[in-house]
């Protein structure tokens, strides 16, 4: 994992020289993560939310009934996207307090707890399937702000909210049979942090929006 780590780190302060622009340098690598995520999520299908499938990758038994895991190839973007989110959003933390933006400081801090604690507990698929949600960072290179603000919007409602809502799914179908376990309160609080959050984003973009198609029908 340290060597993954370190590689993705001089991947990153390489890129970071020569995208000079740091919204485009936050787009490049959320555009990025989006489609490996998407690439997982088509590739593996509803298996990327079970518990016992590919999350634990190939989990053994052996004689001494202790469990393994057995890396395969296979595996590696599941593997890779992962530690690509957590060294991402690293990164880019100095870039939000740099600008201000402790809002979206306090949204990488809570991605970044979420995100590093599950693949802890090998929940390696189902992180993939939440990091296809940060695709929305693509709004940065779009010429016109009003184009901006109407992607994001649009985007939030037919992709992040869908995938929040897939994963409450989840949380209550797959793996919440029983009493609420600490690691399952942890992940509903992210979970509601991070979709307040995209309410609130949401609720900005549209008074934005509005204020732009009100300003230009008053210079009709």
């Amino acid at each position: 994992m340290v060597p993954e780590i370190l590689a993705l780190v001089l991947y990153l302060g390489i890129s970071d020289i020569y995208i000079s622009n740091q919204n485009h340098f936050r787009s490049f690598h959320c555009i990025s993560l989006s489609f490996l995520s998407l690439k997982n999520t088509l590739y593996y299908g509803t298996d990327i939310f079970k518990n016992n499938s590919i999350q634990k990758l190939y989990s053994n038994v052996t004689n001494s009934n202790q469990i393994y895991t057995v890396y395969s190839h296979e595996h590696f973007y599941l593997k890779f996207i992962a530690v690509y989110f957590v060294v991402y959003t690293l990164y880019d933390l100095k870039n939000c307090y740099k600008s201000k933006r402790f809002d979206l400081f306090i949204h990488h801090i809570v991605c970044l707890m979420w995100s590093t604690i599950n693949c802890m507990h090998g929940v390696l698929g189902y992180v993939s399937f939440n990091i296809l949600s940060e695709g929305v960072t693509f709004a940065y290179i779009i010429p016109t702000f009003k184009n901006q603000l109407l992607y994001r919007l649009l985007f939030t409602y037919f992709v992040r909210f869908p995938v929040w809502i897939l994963c409450t799914y989840n949380y209550y179908y797959y793996y919440y049979g029983g009493d609420i376990t600490v690691m399952e309160l942890f992940n509903i609080i992210c979970l509601s942090t991070i979709v307040f959050m995209d309410c609130f984003w949401s609720k900005q973009n549209y008074n934005k929006l509005k204020g732009i198609w009100d300003e230009e029908r008053n210079k009709k």
